[in-house]
């Protein structure tokens, strides 16, 4: 059945916030996301209504699951348990080829705070509203640093960009990717031009700090493919 956005709330009450659903709880809170589910919603499919929607699945019960996504429009990406992942790959794989990426990934929360200093001609800083048209006229390699959100503006508005600047222009940077009740996922990218300097490492840095000090926890979170992240 599909689950209606009146009750989404009681559906987060039955997940619960945590490493695994803070990125959908992030679209479930803006009700940017359309939901479907079993009877007793012991296996759920959270699709975002993003651009390039993902698709985020709960539960262990591989056949309702498989049957499911066969009848949905294709996904980019579907985030799966690692229970029914291998059930999953051969249904999905039928339908939609090698158009969409199923597999598990891996979520730790961040629980230690290191400094870490930029090069010194790299500016490390907190972005405001005034900030836009840095945002705007960033490197198309940070612009998916805003996919979860309606925009850049909203991003500064209601989460938390660390910028690293050179010469007046952005070229890395941290975000709040997803924001939940207490727990914020991390996103951050770097222009090509820029990479091997530390910068992502830095930003995040300051991201981290920035959520201890408002006593929020940080969430890392990344496809098991993504081995530059792990």
């Amino acid at each position: 059945m599909q689950v209606q956005p009146d009750d989404f709330p009681r559906l987060m009450a039955s997940l619960g916030e945590n490493t695994r659903t803070v990125i959908p709880f992030h679209f479930l809170i803006r009700r940017r996301a359309q939901v479907w589910a079993d009877d007793d919603w012991a296996n759920v499919v959270i699709q975002t209504e993003t651009s390039e929607p993902v698709a985020f699945i709960f539960g262990d019960d591989a056949e309702w699951q498989a049957e499911l996504i066969s009848r949905l429009p294709c996904m980019r990406l579907y985030w799966c348990p690692d229970e029914t992942v291998d059930s999953l790959l051969e249904p999905v794989g039928t339908v939609y080829g090698e158009e969409a990426m199923l597999e598990p990934g891996i979520q730790r929360t961040v629980d230690d705070h290191v400094h870490i200093s930029p090069p010194d001609e790299v500016q490390l800083r907190r972005l405001a509203r005034a900030d836009l048209p840095l945002l705007e006229h960033c490197s198309p390699d940070l612009m998916w640093l805003r996919n979860s959100w309606l925009s850049w503006e909203e991003l500064l508005e209601d989460g938390i960009v660390i910028a690293a600047l050179a010469d007046g222009q952005l070229v890395s940077a941290a975000v709040t990717y997803a924001r939940a009740a207490w727990l914020d996922d991390i996103g951050v990218a770097t222009d090509p031009a820029y990479q091997s300097r530390g910068l992502s490492s830095a930003c995040a840095a300051m991201m981290v700090g920035e959520l201890f000090a408002a006593g929020r926890q940080p969430v890392w979170s990344v496809f098991l493919s993504n081995t530059p992240s792990l």
